[in-house]
């Protein structure tokens, strides 16, 4: 018998009781839009010995660990689908936040909407366009055969295997000319001048500081790639490294330029602006930091990311990444989600106050329709 007392008091510290689901989704209220990152199936959201849940990857099911049962299994609380507490669970390669939808603002004034849109438009429709088809050097069906930078290297790695120290000029494929300066094997200078590539005309200079097969030091003077589409302006500095046609990454910084959608009227400017991009394989990474502004601000908006942007190179919306956007007035957080939709968080109170179900639902704002 004293045995057998002595082993109930050993289960007793491991068994506690069960509360009820609306207990538990009480409890998880407590810690809604804060950060767990345990990236296990596990995830603990309090102090308490057992205060972890467990979490599908796609947010849809949740359960409370009590302790265990006598027979030294798990006991659980079964949520299920926590919607139907009025609770959203996210699950990110860096945590899982919890929401609580009850405290979601439905308002979503202008000034909010243009922060919002204008963050989540440099993301998805022109800072990945600048990685890619103007300062990019890989194949996929984003490259453009015109990227004056990867057009730039390619000649100047042919002419200075020919041209020691020399100088020459040639014509573009349909039209123009470009100027090429041989200081060294892997240094010099591209010049273009009115240089039309497949229907972009390219200027400006890029100064080749040091160049090899694999890895390139470039600044960019007044470059400039216009079509009947867009119209991009830049100077700065780019670092490539470049493993394979397929894996490759690049560390731009632009103190200024601009990027022009003709078919839309809309206009994007860089100060500051500084945007580091991976690719492997067909996966692209991308951080975007600085300060831009368009023909729907007044002022200055600042970017920084929080998580690093993800995105399919065959697909237009990332699936991972977290951006922060502010202003004088509006300081929000976009989140990208898995499926391709976006969370729109307003970070002065952590509510969420729109939710896209893509990227391209993001189109012109309507203040800056006239």
């Amino acid at each position: 018998m004293k045995k057998m007392i002595l082993t109930s008091l050993a289960l007793s510290t491991l068994v506690f009781a069960k509360p009820t689901a609306n207990e538990v989704a009480d409890q998880l209220k407590q810690v809604a839009n804060k950060l767990l990152t345990r990236k296990v199936l596990f995830v603990n959201y309090g102090p308490g010995k057992f205060d972890w849940i467990a979490v599908l990857h796609n947010g849809k099911f949740v359960a409370k660990l009590n302790g265990l049962n006598p027979d030294g299994t798990f006991n659980y609380t079964i949520l299920g689908d926590p919607e139907k507490y009025g609770l959203r669970v996210n699950v990110t390669p860096d945590g899982v936040t919890i929401e609580n939808m009850a405290q979601q603002s439905v308002q979503f004034d202008a000034k909010e909407r243009t922060v919002a849109d204008t963050a989540i438009r440099a993301i998805t429709q022109n800072s990945i366009s600048l990685a890619t088809n103007v300062t990019g050097t890989f194949t996929g069906t984003r490259q453009l055969d015109s990227a004056p930078i990867s057009y730039a290297l390619q000649t100047f790695g042919k002419t200075a295997n020919s041209y020691l120290r020399a100088t020459q000029t040639q014509a573009c494929p349909d039209g123009g000319s470009i100027s090429i300066n041989v200081s060294s094997q892997t240094s010099g200078s591209v010049s273009f001048n009115s240089c039309i590539v497949q229907g972009s005309t390219i200027n400006g200079r890029v100064i080749v500081y040091n160049a090899t097969q694999t890895s390139a030091d470039v600044g960019l003077q007044h470059l400039s790639v216009e079509n009947s589409r867009y119209k991009v302006y830049l100077d700065g500095r780019e670092k490539i490294s470049m493993q394979s046609r397929t894996s490759f990454s690049a560390d731009v910084t632009i103190p200024t330029g601009y990027a022009l959608d003709k078919l839309n009227n809309y206009k994007e400017e860089y100060k500051n602006y500084h945007y580091f991009v991976d690719i492997q394989g067909n996966r692209i990474t991308l951080r975007v930091n600085g300060e831009l502004k368009n023909n729907c601000l007044t002022e200055w908006l600042r970017i920084s990311t929080i998580t690093p942007i993800s995105v399919d190179k065959y697909k237009t919306c990332p699936t991972a990444g977290i951006v922060r956007a502010t202003s004088s007035s509006v300081d929000i957080k976009a989140r990208f989600n898995s499926d391709g939709s976006i969370d729109v968080i307003d970070n002065k109170t952590g509510t969420q106050t729109k939710h896209y179900e893509s990227c391209l639902e993001v189109g012109r704002d309507p203040i800056c329709q006239n």
